[in-house]
């Protein structure tokens, strides 16, 4: 489709599809979303190239959405799709704005998301000026979600917004935090992810970027109680995330022990602590994957006893 008009036209032509996937100019854009909005059939919909526009959608756009995507670098389309949906039965949002130099105010936050019972799966990829007040907090209420993946930067993620979104998320299975920044500063430490054994007990498999620096402060956060009891998770994805291990032989092992004690006394059934296979720390990873196969092993054998 090369041309507004045959976009349009197609659109208009195939008014009773059910799935549509558009890749256009914010120009065009623009007005297919304003067709799209009205078609009776319509249940999953992409539209990749939103930018920014002051056209408003019909009051009932959108009644039978459960799939929606959206990306663009204008916030105020992103924001005028979202805030147009009108079905109930909306199971999957995904956004992802890519701005240019353009400023971010309260206006252009995205709706409420609570009035999406059903959402189920929430994907957002934006910076971090955007993303936490604008994108997160209208999902806080979306108790039903079951499978987030968010890509921010780690500055903004603190223990507390951590801590709110596992209160708020229940029933979460799976949840990705891509998150990207300096290596070593800002960044999310392993300790700060137990929050998740507290208040989500579904959870299956967890995926961030951390630093676990097992010379300094991580390792007195790992020894602390856990702070709740995590009975699904079995796997824990590091990626390429960063590992600093003491220099003694002795001291690397008691600590590689004490933090594969920690990881169980938060998730008893996880088995795998998995990192990028191409990643500078994987050795040092290996031997924390080590150290938690060996403790899983004490921990199984039967208690030996002693007859007189």
């Amino acid at each position: 489709m090369r041309s507004s008009e045959t976009v349009i036209d197609a659109v208009k032509t195939y008014n009773s599809l059910t799935s549509l996937d558009i890749q256009a100019t914010p120009q065009e854009l623009a007005q297919v979303v304003e067709l799209a909005s009205q078609m009776g059939h319509l249940t999953q919909a992409t539209f990749v190239g939103v930018g920014n526009t002051d056209t408003t959608l019909p009051d009932d756009s959108f009644k039978l959405v459960q799939s929606l995507r959206v990306e663009g670098n204008g916030v105020e389309g992103i924001r005028r799709i979202a805030s147009s949906v009108t079905s109930p039965d909306l199971r999957h949002l995904d956004i992802t704005w890519a701005p240019d130099s353009t400023p971010v105010s309260e206006a252009d936050y995205l709706p409420r998301l609570d009035r999406f019972q059903k959402l189920r799966v929430l994907l957002l990829d934006a910076p971090t000026s955007f993303l936490l007040h604008s994108c997160i907090a209208p999902a806080l209420n979306c108790r039903g979600l079951e499978d987030v993946y968010i890509r921010g930067k780690n500055s903004d993620f603190t223990q507390e917004t951590l801590r709110t979104m596992a209160q708020s998320w229940p029933n979460l299975r799976y949840l990705q935090l891509a998150l990207a920044g300096p290596s070593r500063t800002g960044v999310l430490s392993l300790g700060m992810l137990r929050c998740f054994a507290e208040f989500c007990l579904k959870l299956e498999s967890l995926s961030a970027r951390i630093l676990l620096d097992l010379t300094g402060d991580s390792l007195n956060e790992m020894r602390q109680e856990a702070p709740g009891v995590g009975p699904a998770l079995q796997q824990i994805d590091v990626g390429r995330s960063v590992i600093v291990l003491p220099f003694a032989y002795e001291t690397e092992q008691q600590a590689l022990k004490d933090v594969a004690a920690s990881l169980l006394a938060s998730w008893p059934n996880l088995t795998t602590v998995r990192c990028d296979r191409g990643g500078e720390y994987r050795d040092d990873w290996d031997r924390l994957q080590r150290a938690l196969d060996s403790l899983r092993e004490e921990l199984s054998a039967p208690a030996s006893t002693n007859f007189a």
